[in-house]
């Protein structure tokens, strides 16, 4: 409240937040201006400073210029503020907003390759190949489990944006170098968008289907003080679904975010490249993507090391 006014923190300092906002950019959802003429017309901005009736806009969107999900935060204040009557809830197709890469920006584009990078990693800790490698980086540097942790999360955060950088030369070599290499970088980023939310809804199933049910117990102990509220409490803990129902929700869900990202990847190089060039330069793009969707099955498929007791 000292450093932040409204919700800035929200939108500039909030990790998950702004992960947040970039997830919404696939949402079917969206709060827009009913008609831009009549933002452009209106004096008082009552959305964005807010009057009597509701709040400013927390996050200092305005919404004559809104055009993307990221920052809206769906408080929906305008449409209280608002005098005009000027704002509406709107159903979309899904993943509209990563079609506008005129839109697109360095810090979102960094933070996309940083939460494809951490996606994979949660994912990785869990598994047995975590722990063999950090065995070896405590033996070999003569370190605790924190430290070698530290150094195979700084190697995991490296690694992805390392490859996509690569990815992105061959990519701008295909393309003689007709296109900048930092508009490349950033416009193309978006692209790995539905990989990275996928693969959070196939590890995920994993934890909704061991670790579900034990909302039946929770409930009767909230704040585990000895409490049996509904009967519930000592209720033995099972799996919701069997583990080859979720093994096949894991794949679905993968293949899902591999073909939505093959076809992100495609409109964008229609987008940015001459029509003629554009094949080519998928082709690296299409490799990458690829071995990121197998990387995520790899990992859907390893036996999980469960961080809460059962």
């Amino acid at each position: 409240i000292v450093v932040f006014d409204r919700k800035s923190f929200c939108r500039y300092g909030c990790l998950i937040g702004r992960i947040s906002g970039l997830y919404a950019l696939i949402a079917p959802i969206e709060v827009r201006s009913r008609a831009k003429s009549v933002c452009a017309s209106c004096k008082t901005k009552d959305c964005f400073k807010g009057n009597a009736k509701g709040y400013g806009c927390p996050t200092y969107e305005y919404l004559g210029k809104m055009e993307k999900n990221t920052y809206c935060i769906m408080c929906m204040e305008c449409i209280r503020s608002c005098e005009k009557e000027n704002v509406a809830i709107n159903i979309r197709p899904f993943g509209v907003d990563l079609l506008k890469v005129h839109q697109a920006q360095e810090d979102e584009a960094a933070l996309l390759l940083v939460m494809l990078a951490m996606t994979s990693f949660h994912g990785l800790t869990m598994t047995p190949l975590w722990f063999a490698w950090t065995g070896w980086l405590e033996e070999w540097f003569g370190v605790g489990y924190m430290a070698a942790f530290t150094i195979g999360m700084i190697a995991s955060l490296i690694v992805v944006p390392l490859f996509y950088f690569l990815v992105m030369v061959v990519t701008w070599i295909v393309l003689e170098k007709t296109i900048s290499f930092m508009e490349l970088i950033l416009k193309t980023a978006y692209v790995f968008l539905p990989i990275a939310l996928f693969y959070h809804l196939a590890h995920n199933v994993m934890h909704f289907a061991m670790e579900g049910e034990k909302i039946v117990s929770v409930v009767s102990d909230p704040f585990n003080w000895g409490w049996n509220l509904f009967g519930t409490a000592l209720r033995p803990v099972g799996p919701l679904m069997s583990i080859y129902t979720v093994w096949y929700l894991q794949v679905f869900f993968i293949i899902i975010g591999h073909v939505w990202s093959l076809y992100i990847g495609h409109r964008v190089a229609i987008h940015l490249y001459e029509s003629k060039k554009s094949l080519k330069a998928e082709f690296p793009m299409v490799v990458a993507v690829i071995v990121y969707s197998l990387i995520s099955l790899y990992l859907v498929a390893q036996p999980m090391e469960m961080r809460s007791s059962m």
